[in-house]
């Protein structure tokens, strides 16, 4: 975020080769990096629309590729096709669109609906390898999606309000055991939330105001899309919303002490 802050600011080769490096290993820690990177992209075109700047997003784009190459040609040794990096996201999205999804990593009871597909997928796990078994729970998913348009936006709402408010299991992590520490974590982020939405009020700089945005975006269409996780929230929200809250405590503040002291 900072790199692409100071290149839309003053562009560099030294910054855009940097740029590349860090959304190269996000690549390969993160693949949903790749929907980052076209919101990113689309970001610093809007502030600058200069053939310059395709051309070094393209500078970019290339060296990140180049840092994840190794990988994706291990994968083709290994499975004869095309694989950037992982066959995960079919699975991501079947768990968070299907007949008993939630918008989290638990499900419902089974119905008679889950419990025929899922005997499907069984089936088909033991007939062809994990690249097809990925690529069929994507085509299973999407199908839900079209069959059930209008349980599935509810579901897309429900992920939202999960992403930013909490949601009742909020990982297998001991401290959220206790209901009472899973309570005070979302009273937290709920505080954190207002008061960082008041700090980016406070921000005069559009441009960095709207990239943080991008970020919170980012994140929150990662969660719907696919399922949340707690380390969607806390990798690519909290960081910035907890600095972001403080600006809003101190802006408080301040105006009531301009208030009280004019009042004296």
């Amino acid at each position: 975020v900072d790199r692409l802050y100071v290149l839309s600011t003053s562009s560099s080769l030294r910054g855009w080769i940097q740029l590349g490096l860090l959304v190269g290993l996000q690549f390969l820690l993160r693949p949903d990096i790749l929907i980052g990177a076209a919101l990113f992209a689309a970001w610093l075109l809007f502030w600058n629309r200069s053939r310059s700047t395709w051309k070094d997003i393209g500078i970019a784009l290339l060296i990140s590729l180049a840092i994840v190459a190794p990988w994706t040609i291990r994968n083709y040794l290994s499975f004869h096709r095309f694989v950037l990096v992982s066959a995960n996201s079919g699975m991501n999205l079947y768990e968070g669109n299907n007949f008993v999804a939630t918008g989290e990593f638990r499900a419902n009871s089974p119905t008679d609906e889950s419990k025929r597909e899922f005997a499907e997928i069984s089936a088909y796990q033991n007939t062809h390898d994990a690249i097809d078994l990925d690529k069929y729970r994507f085509e299973l998913a999407e199908q839900w999606i079209i069959n059930h348009p209008s349980e599935a936006c509810m579901l897309d709402l429900k992920k939202v309000w999960y992403h930013w408010f909490g949601r009742p299991i909020m990982g297998e992590q001991f401290h959220y055991q206790y209901q009472g520490m899973a309570n005070a974590f979302r009273i937290a982020g709920v505080v954190m939330l207002l008061f960082g939405l008041y700090g980016l009020y406070c921000i005069r700089d559009n441009k960095l105001r709207s990239l943080l945005l991008v970020v919170f975006f980012y994140s929150t269409l990662v969660s719907a899309v696919f399922f949340v996780q707690s380390r969607h929230r806390i990798l690519k929200v909290d960081p910035f919303l907890l600095p972001l809250a403080v600006v809003g405590v101190v802006n408080v503040a301040v105006t009531f002490r301009s208030r009280f002291q004019t009042k004296s």
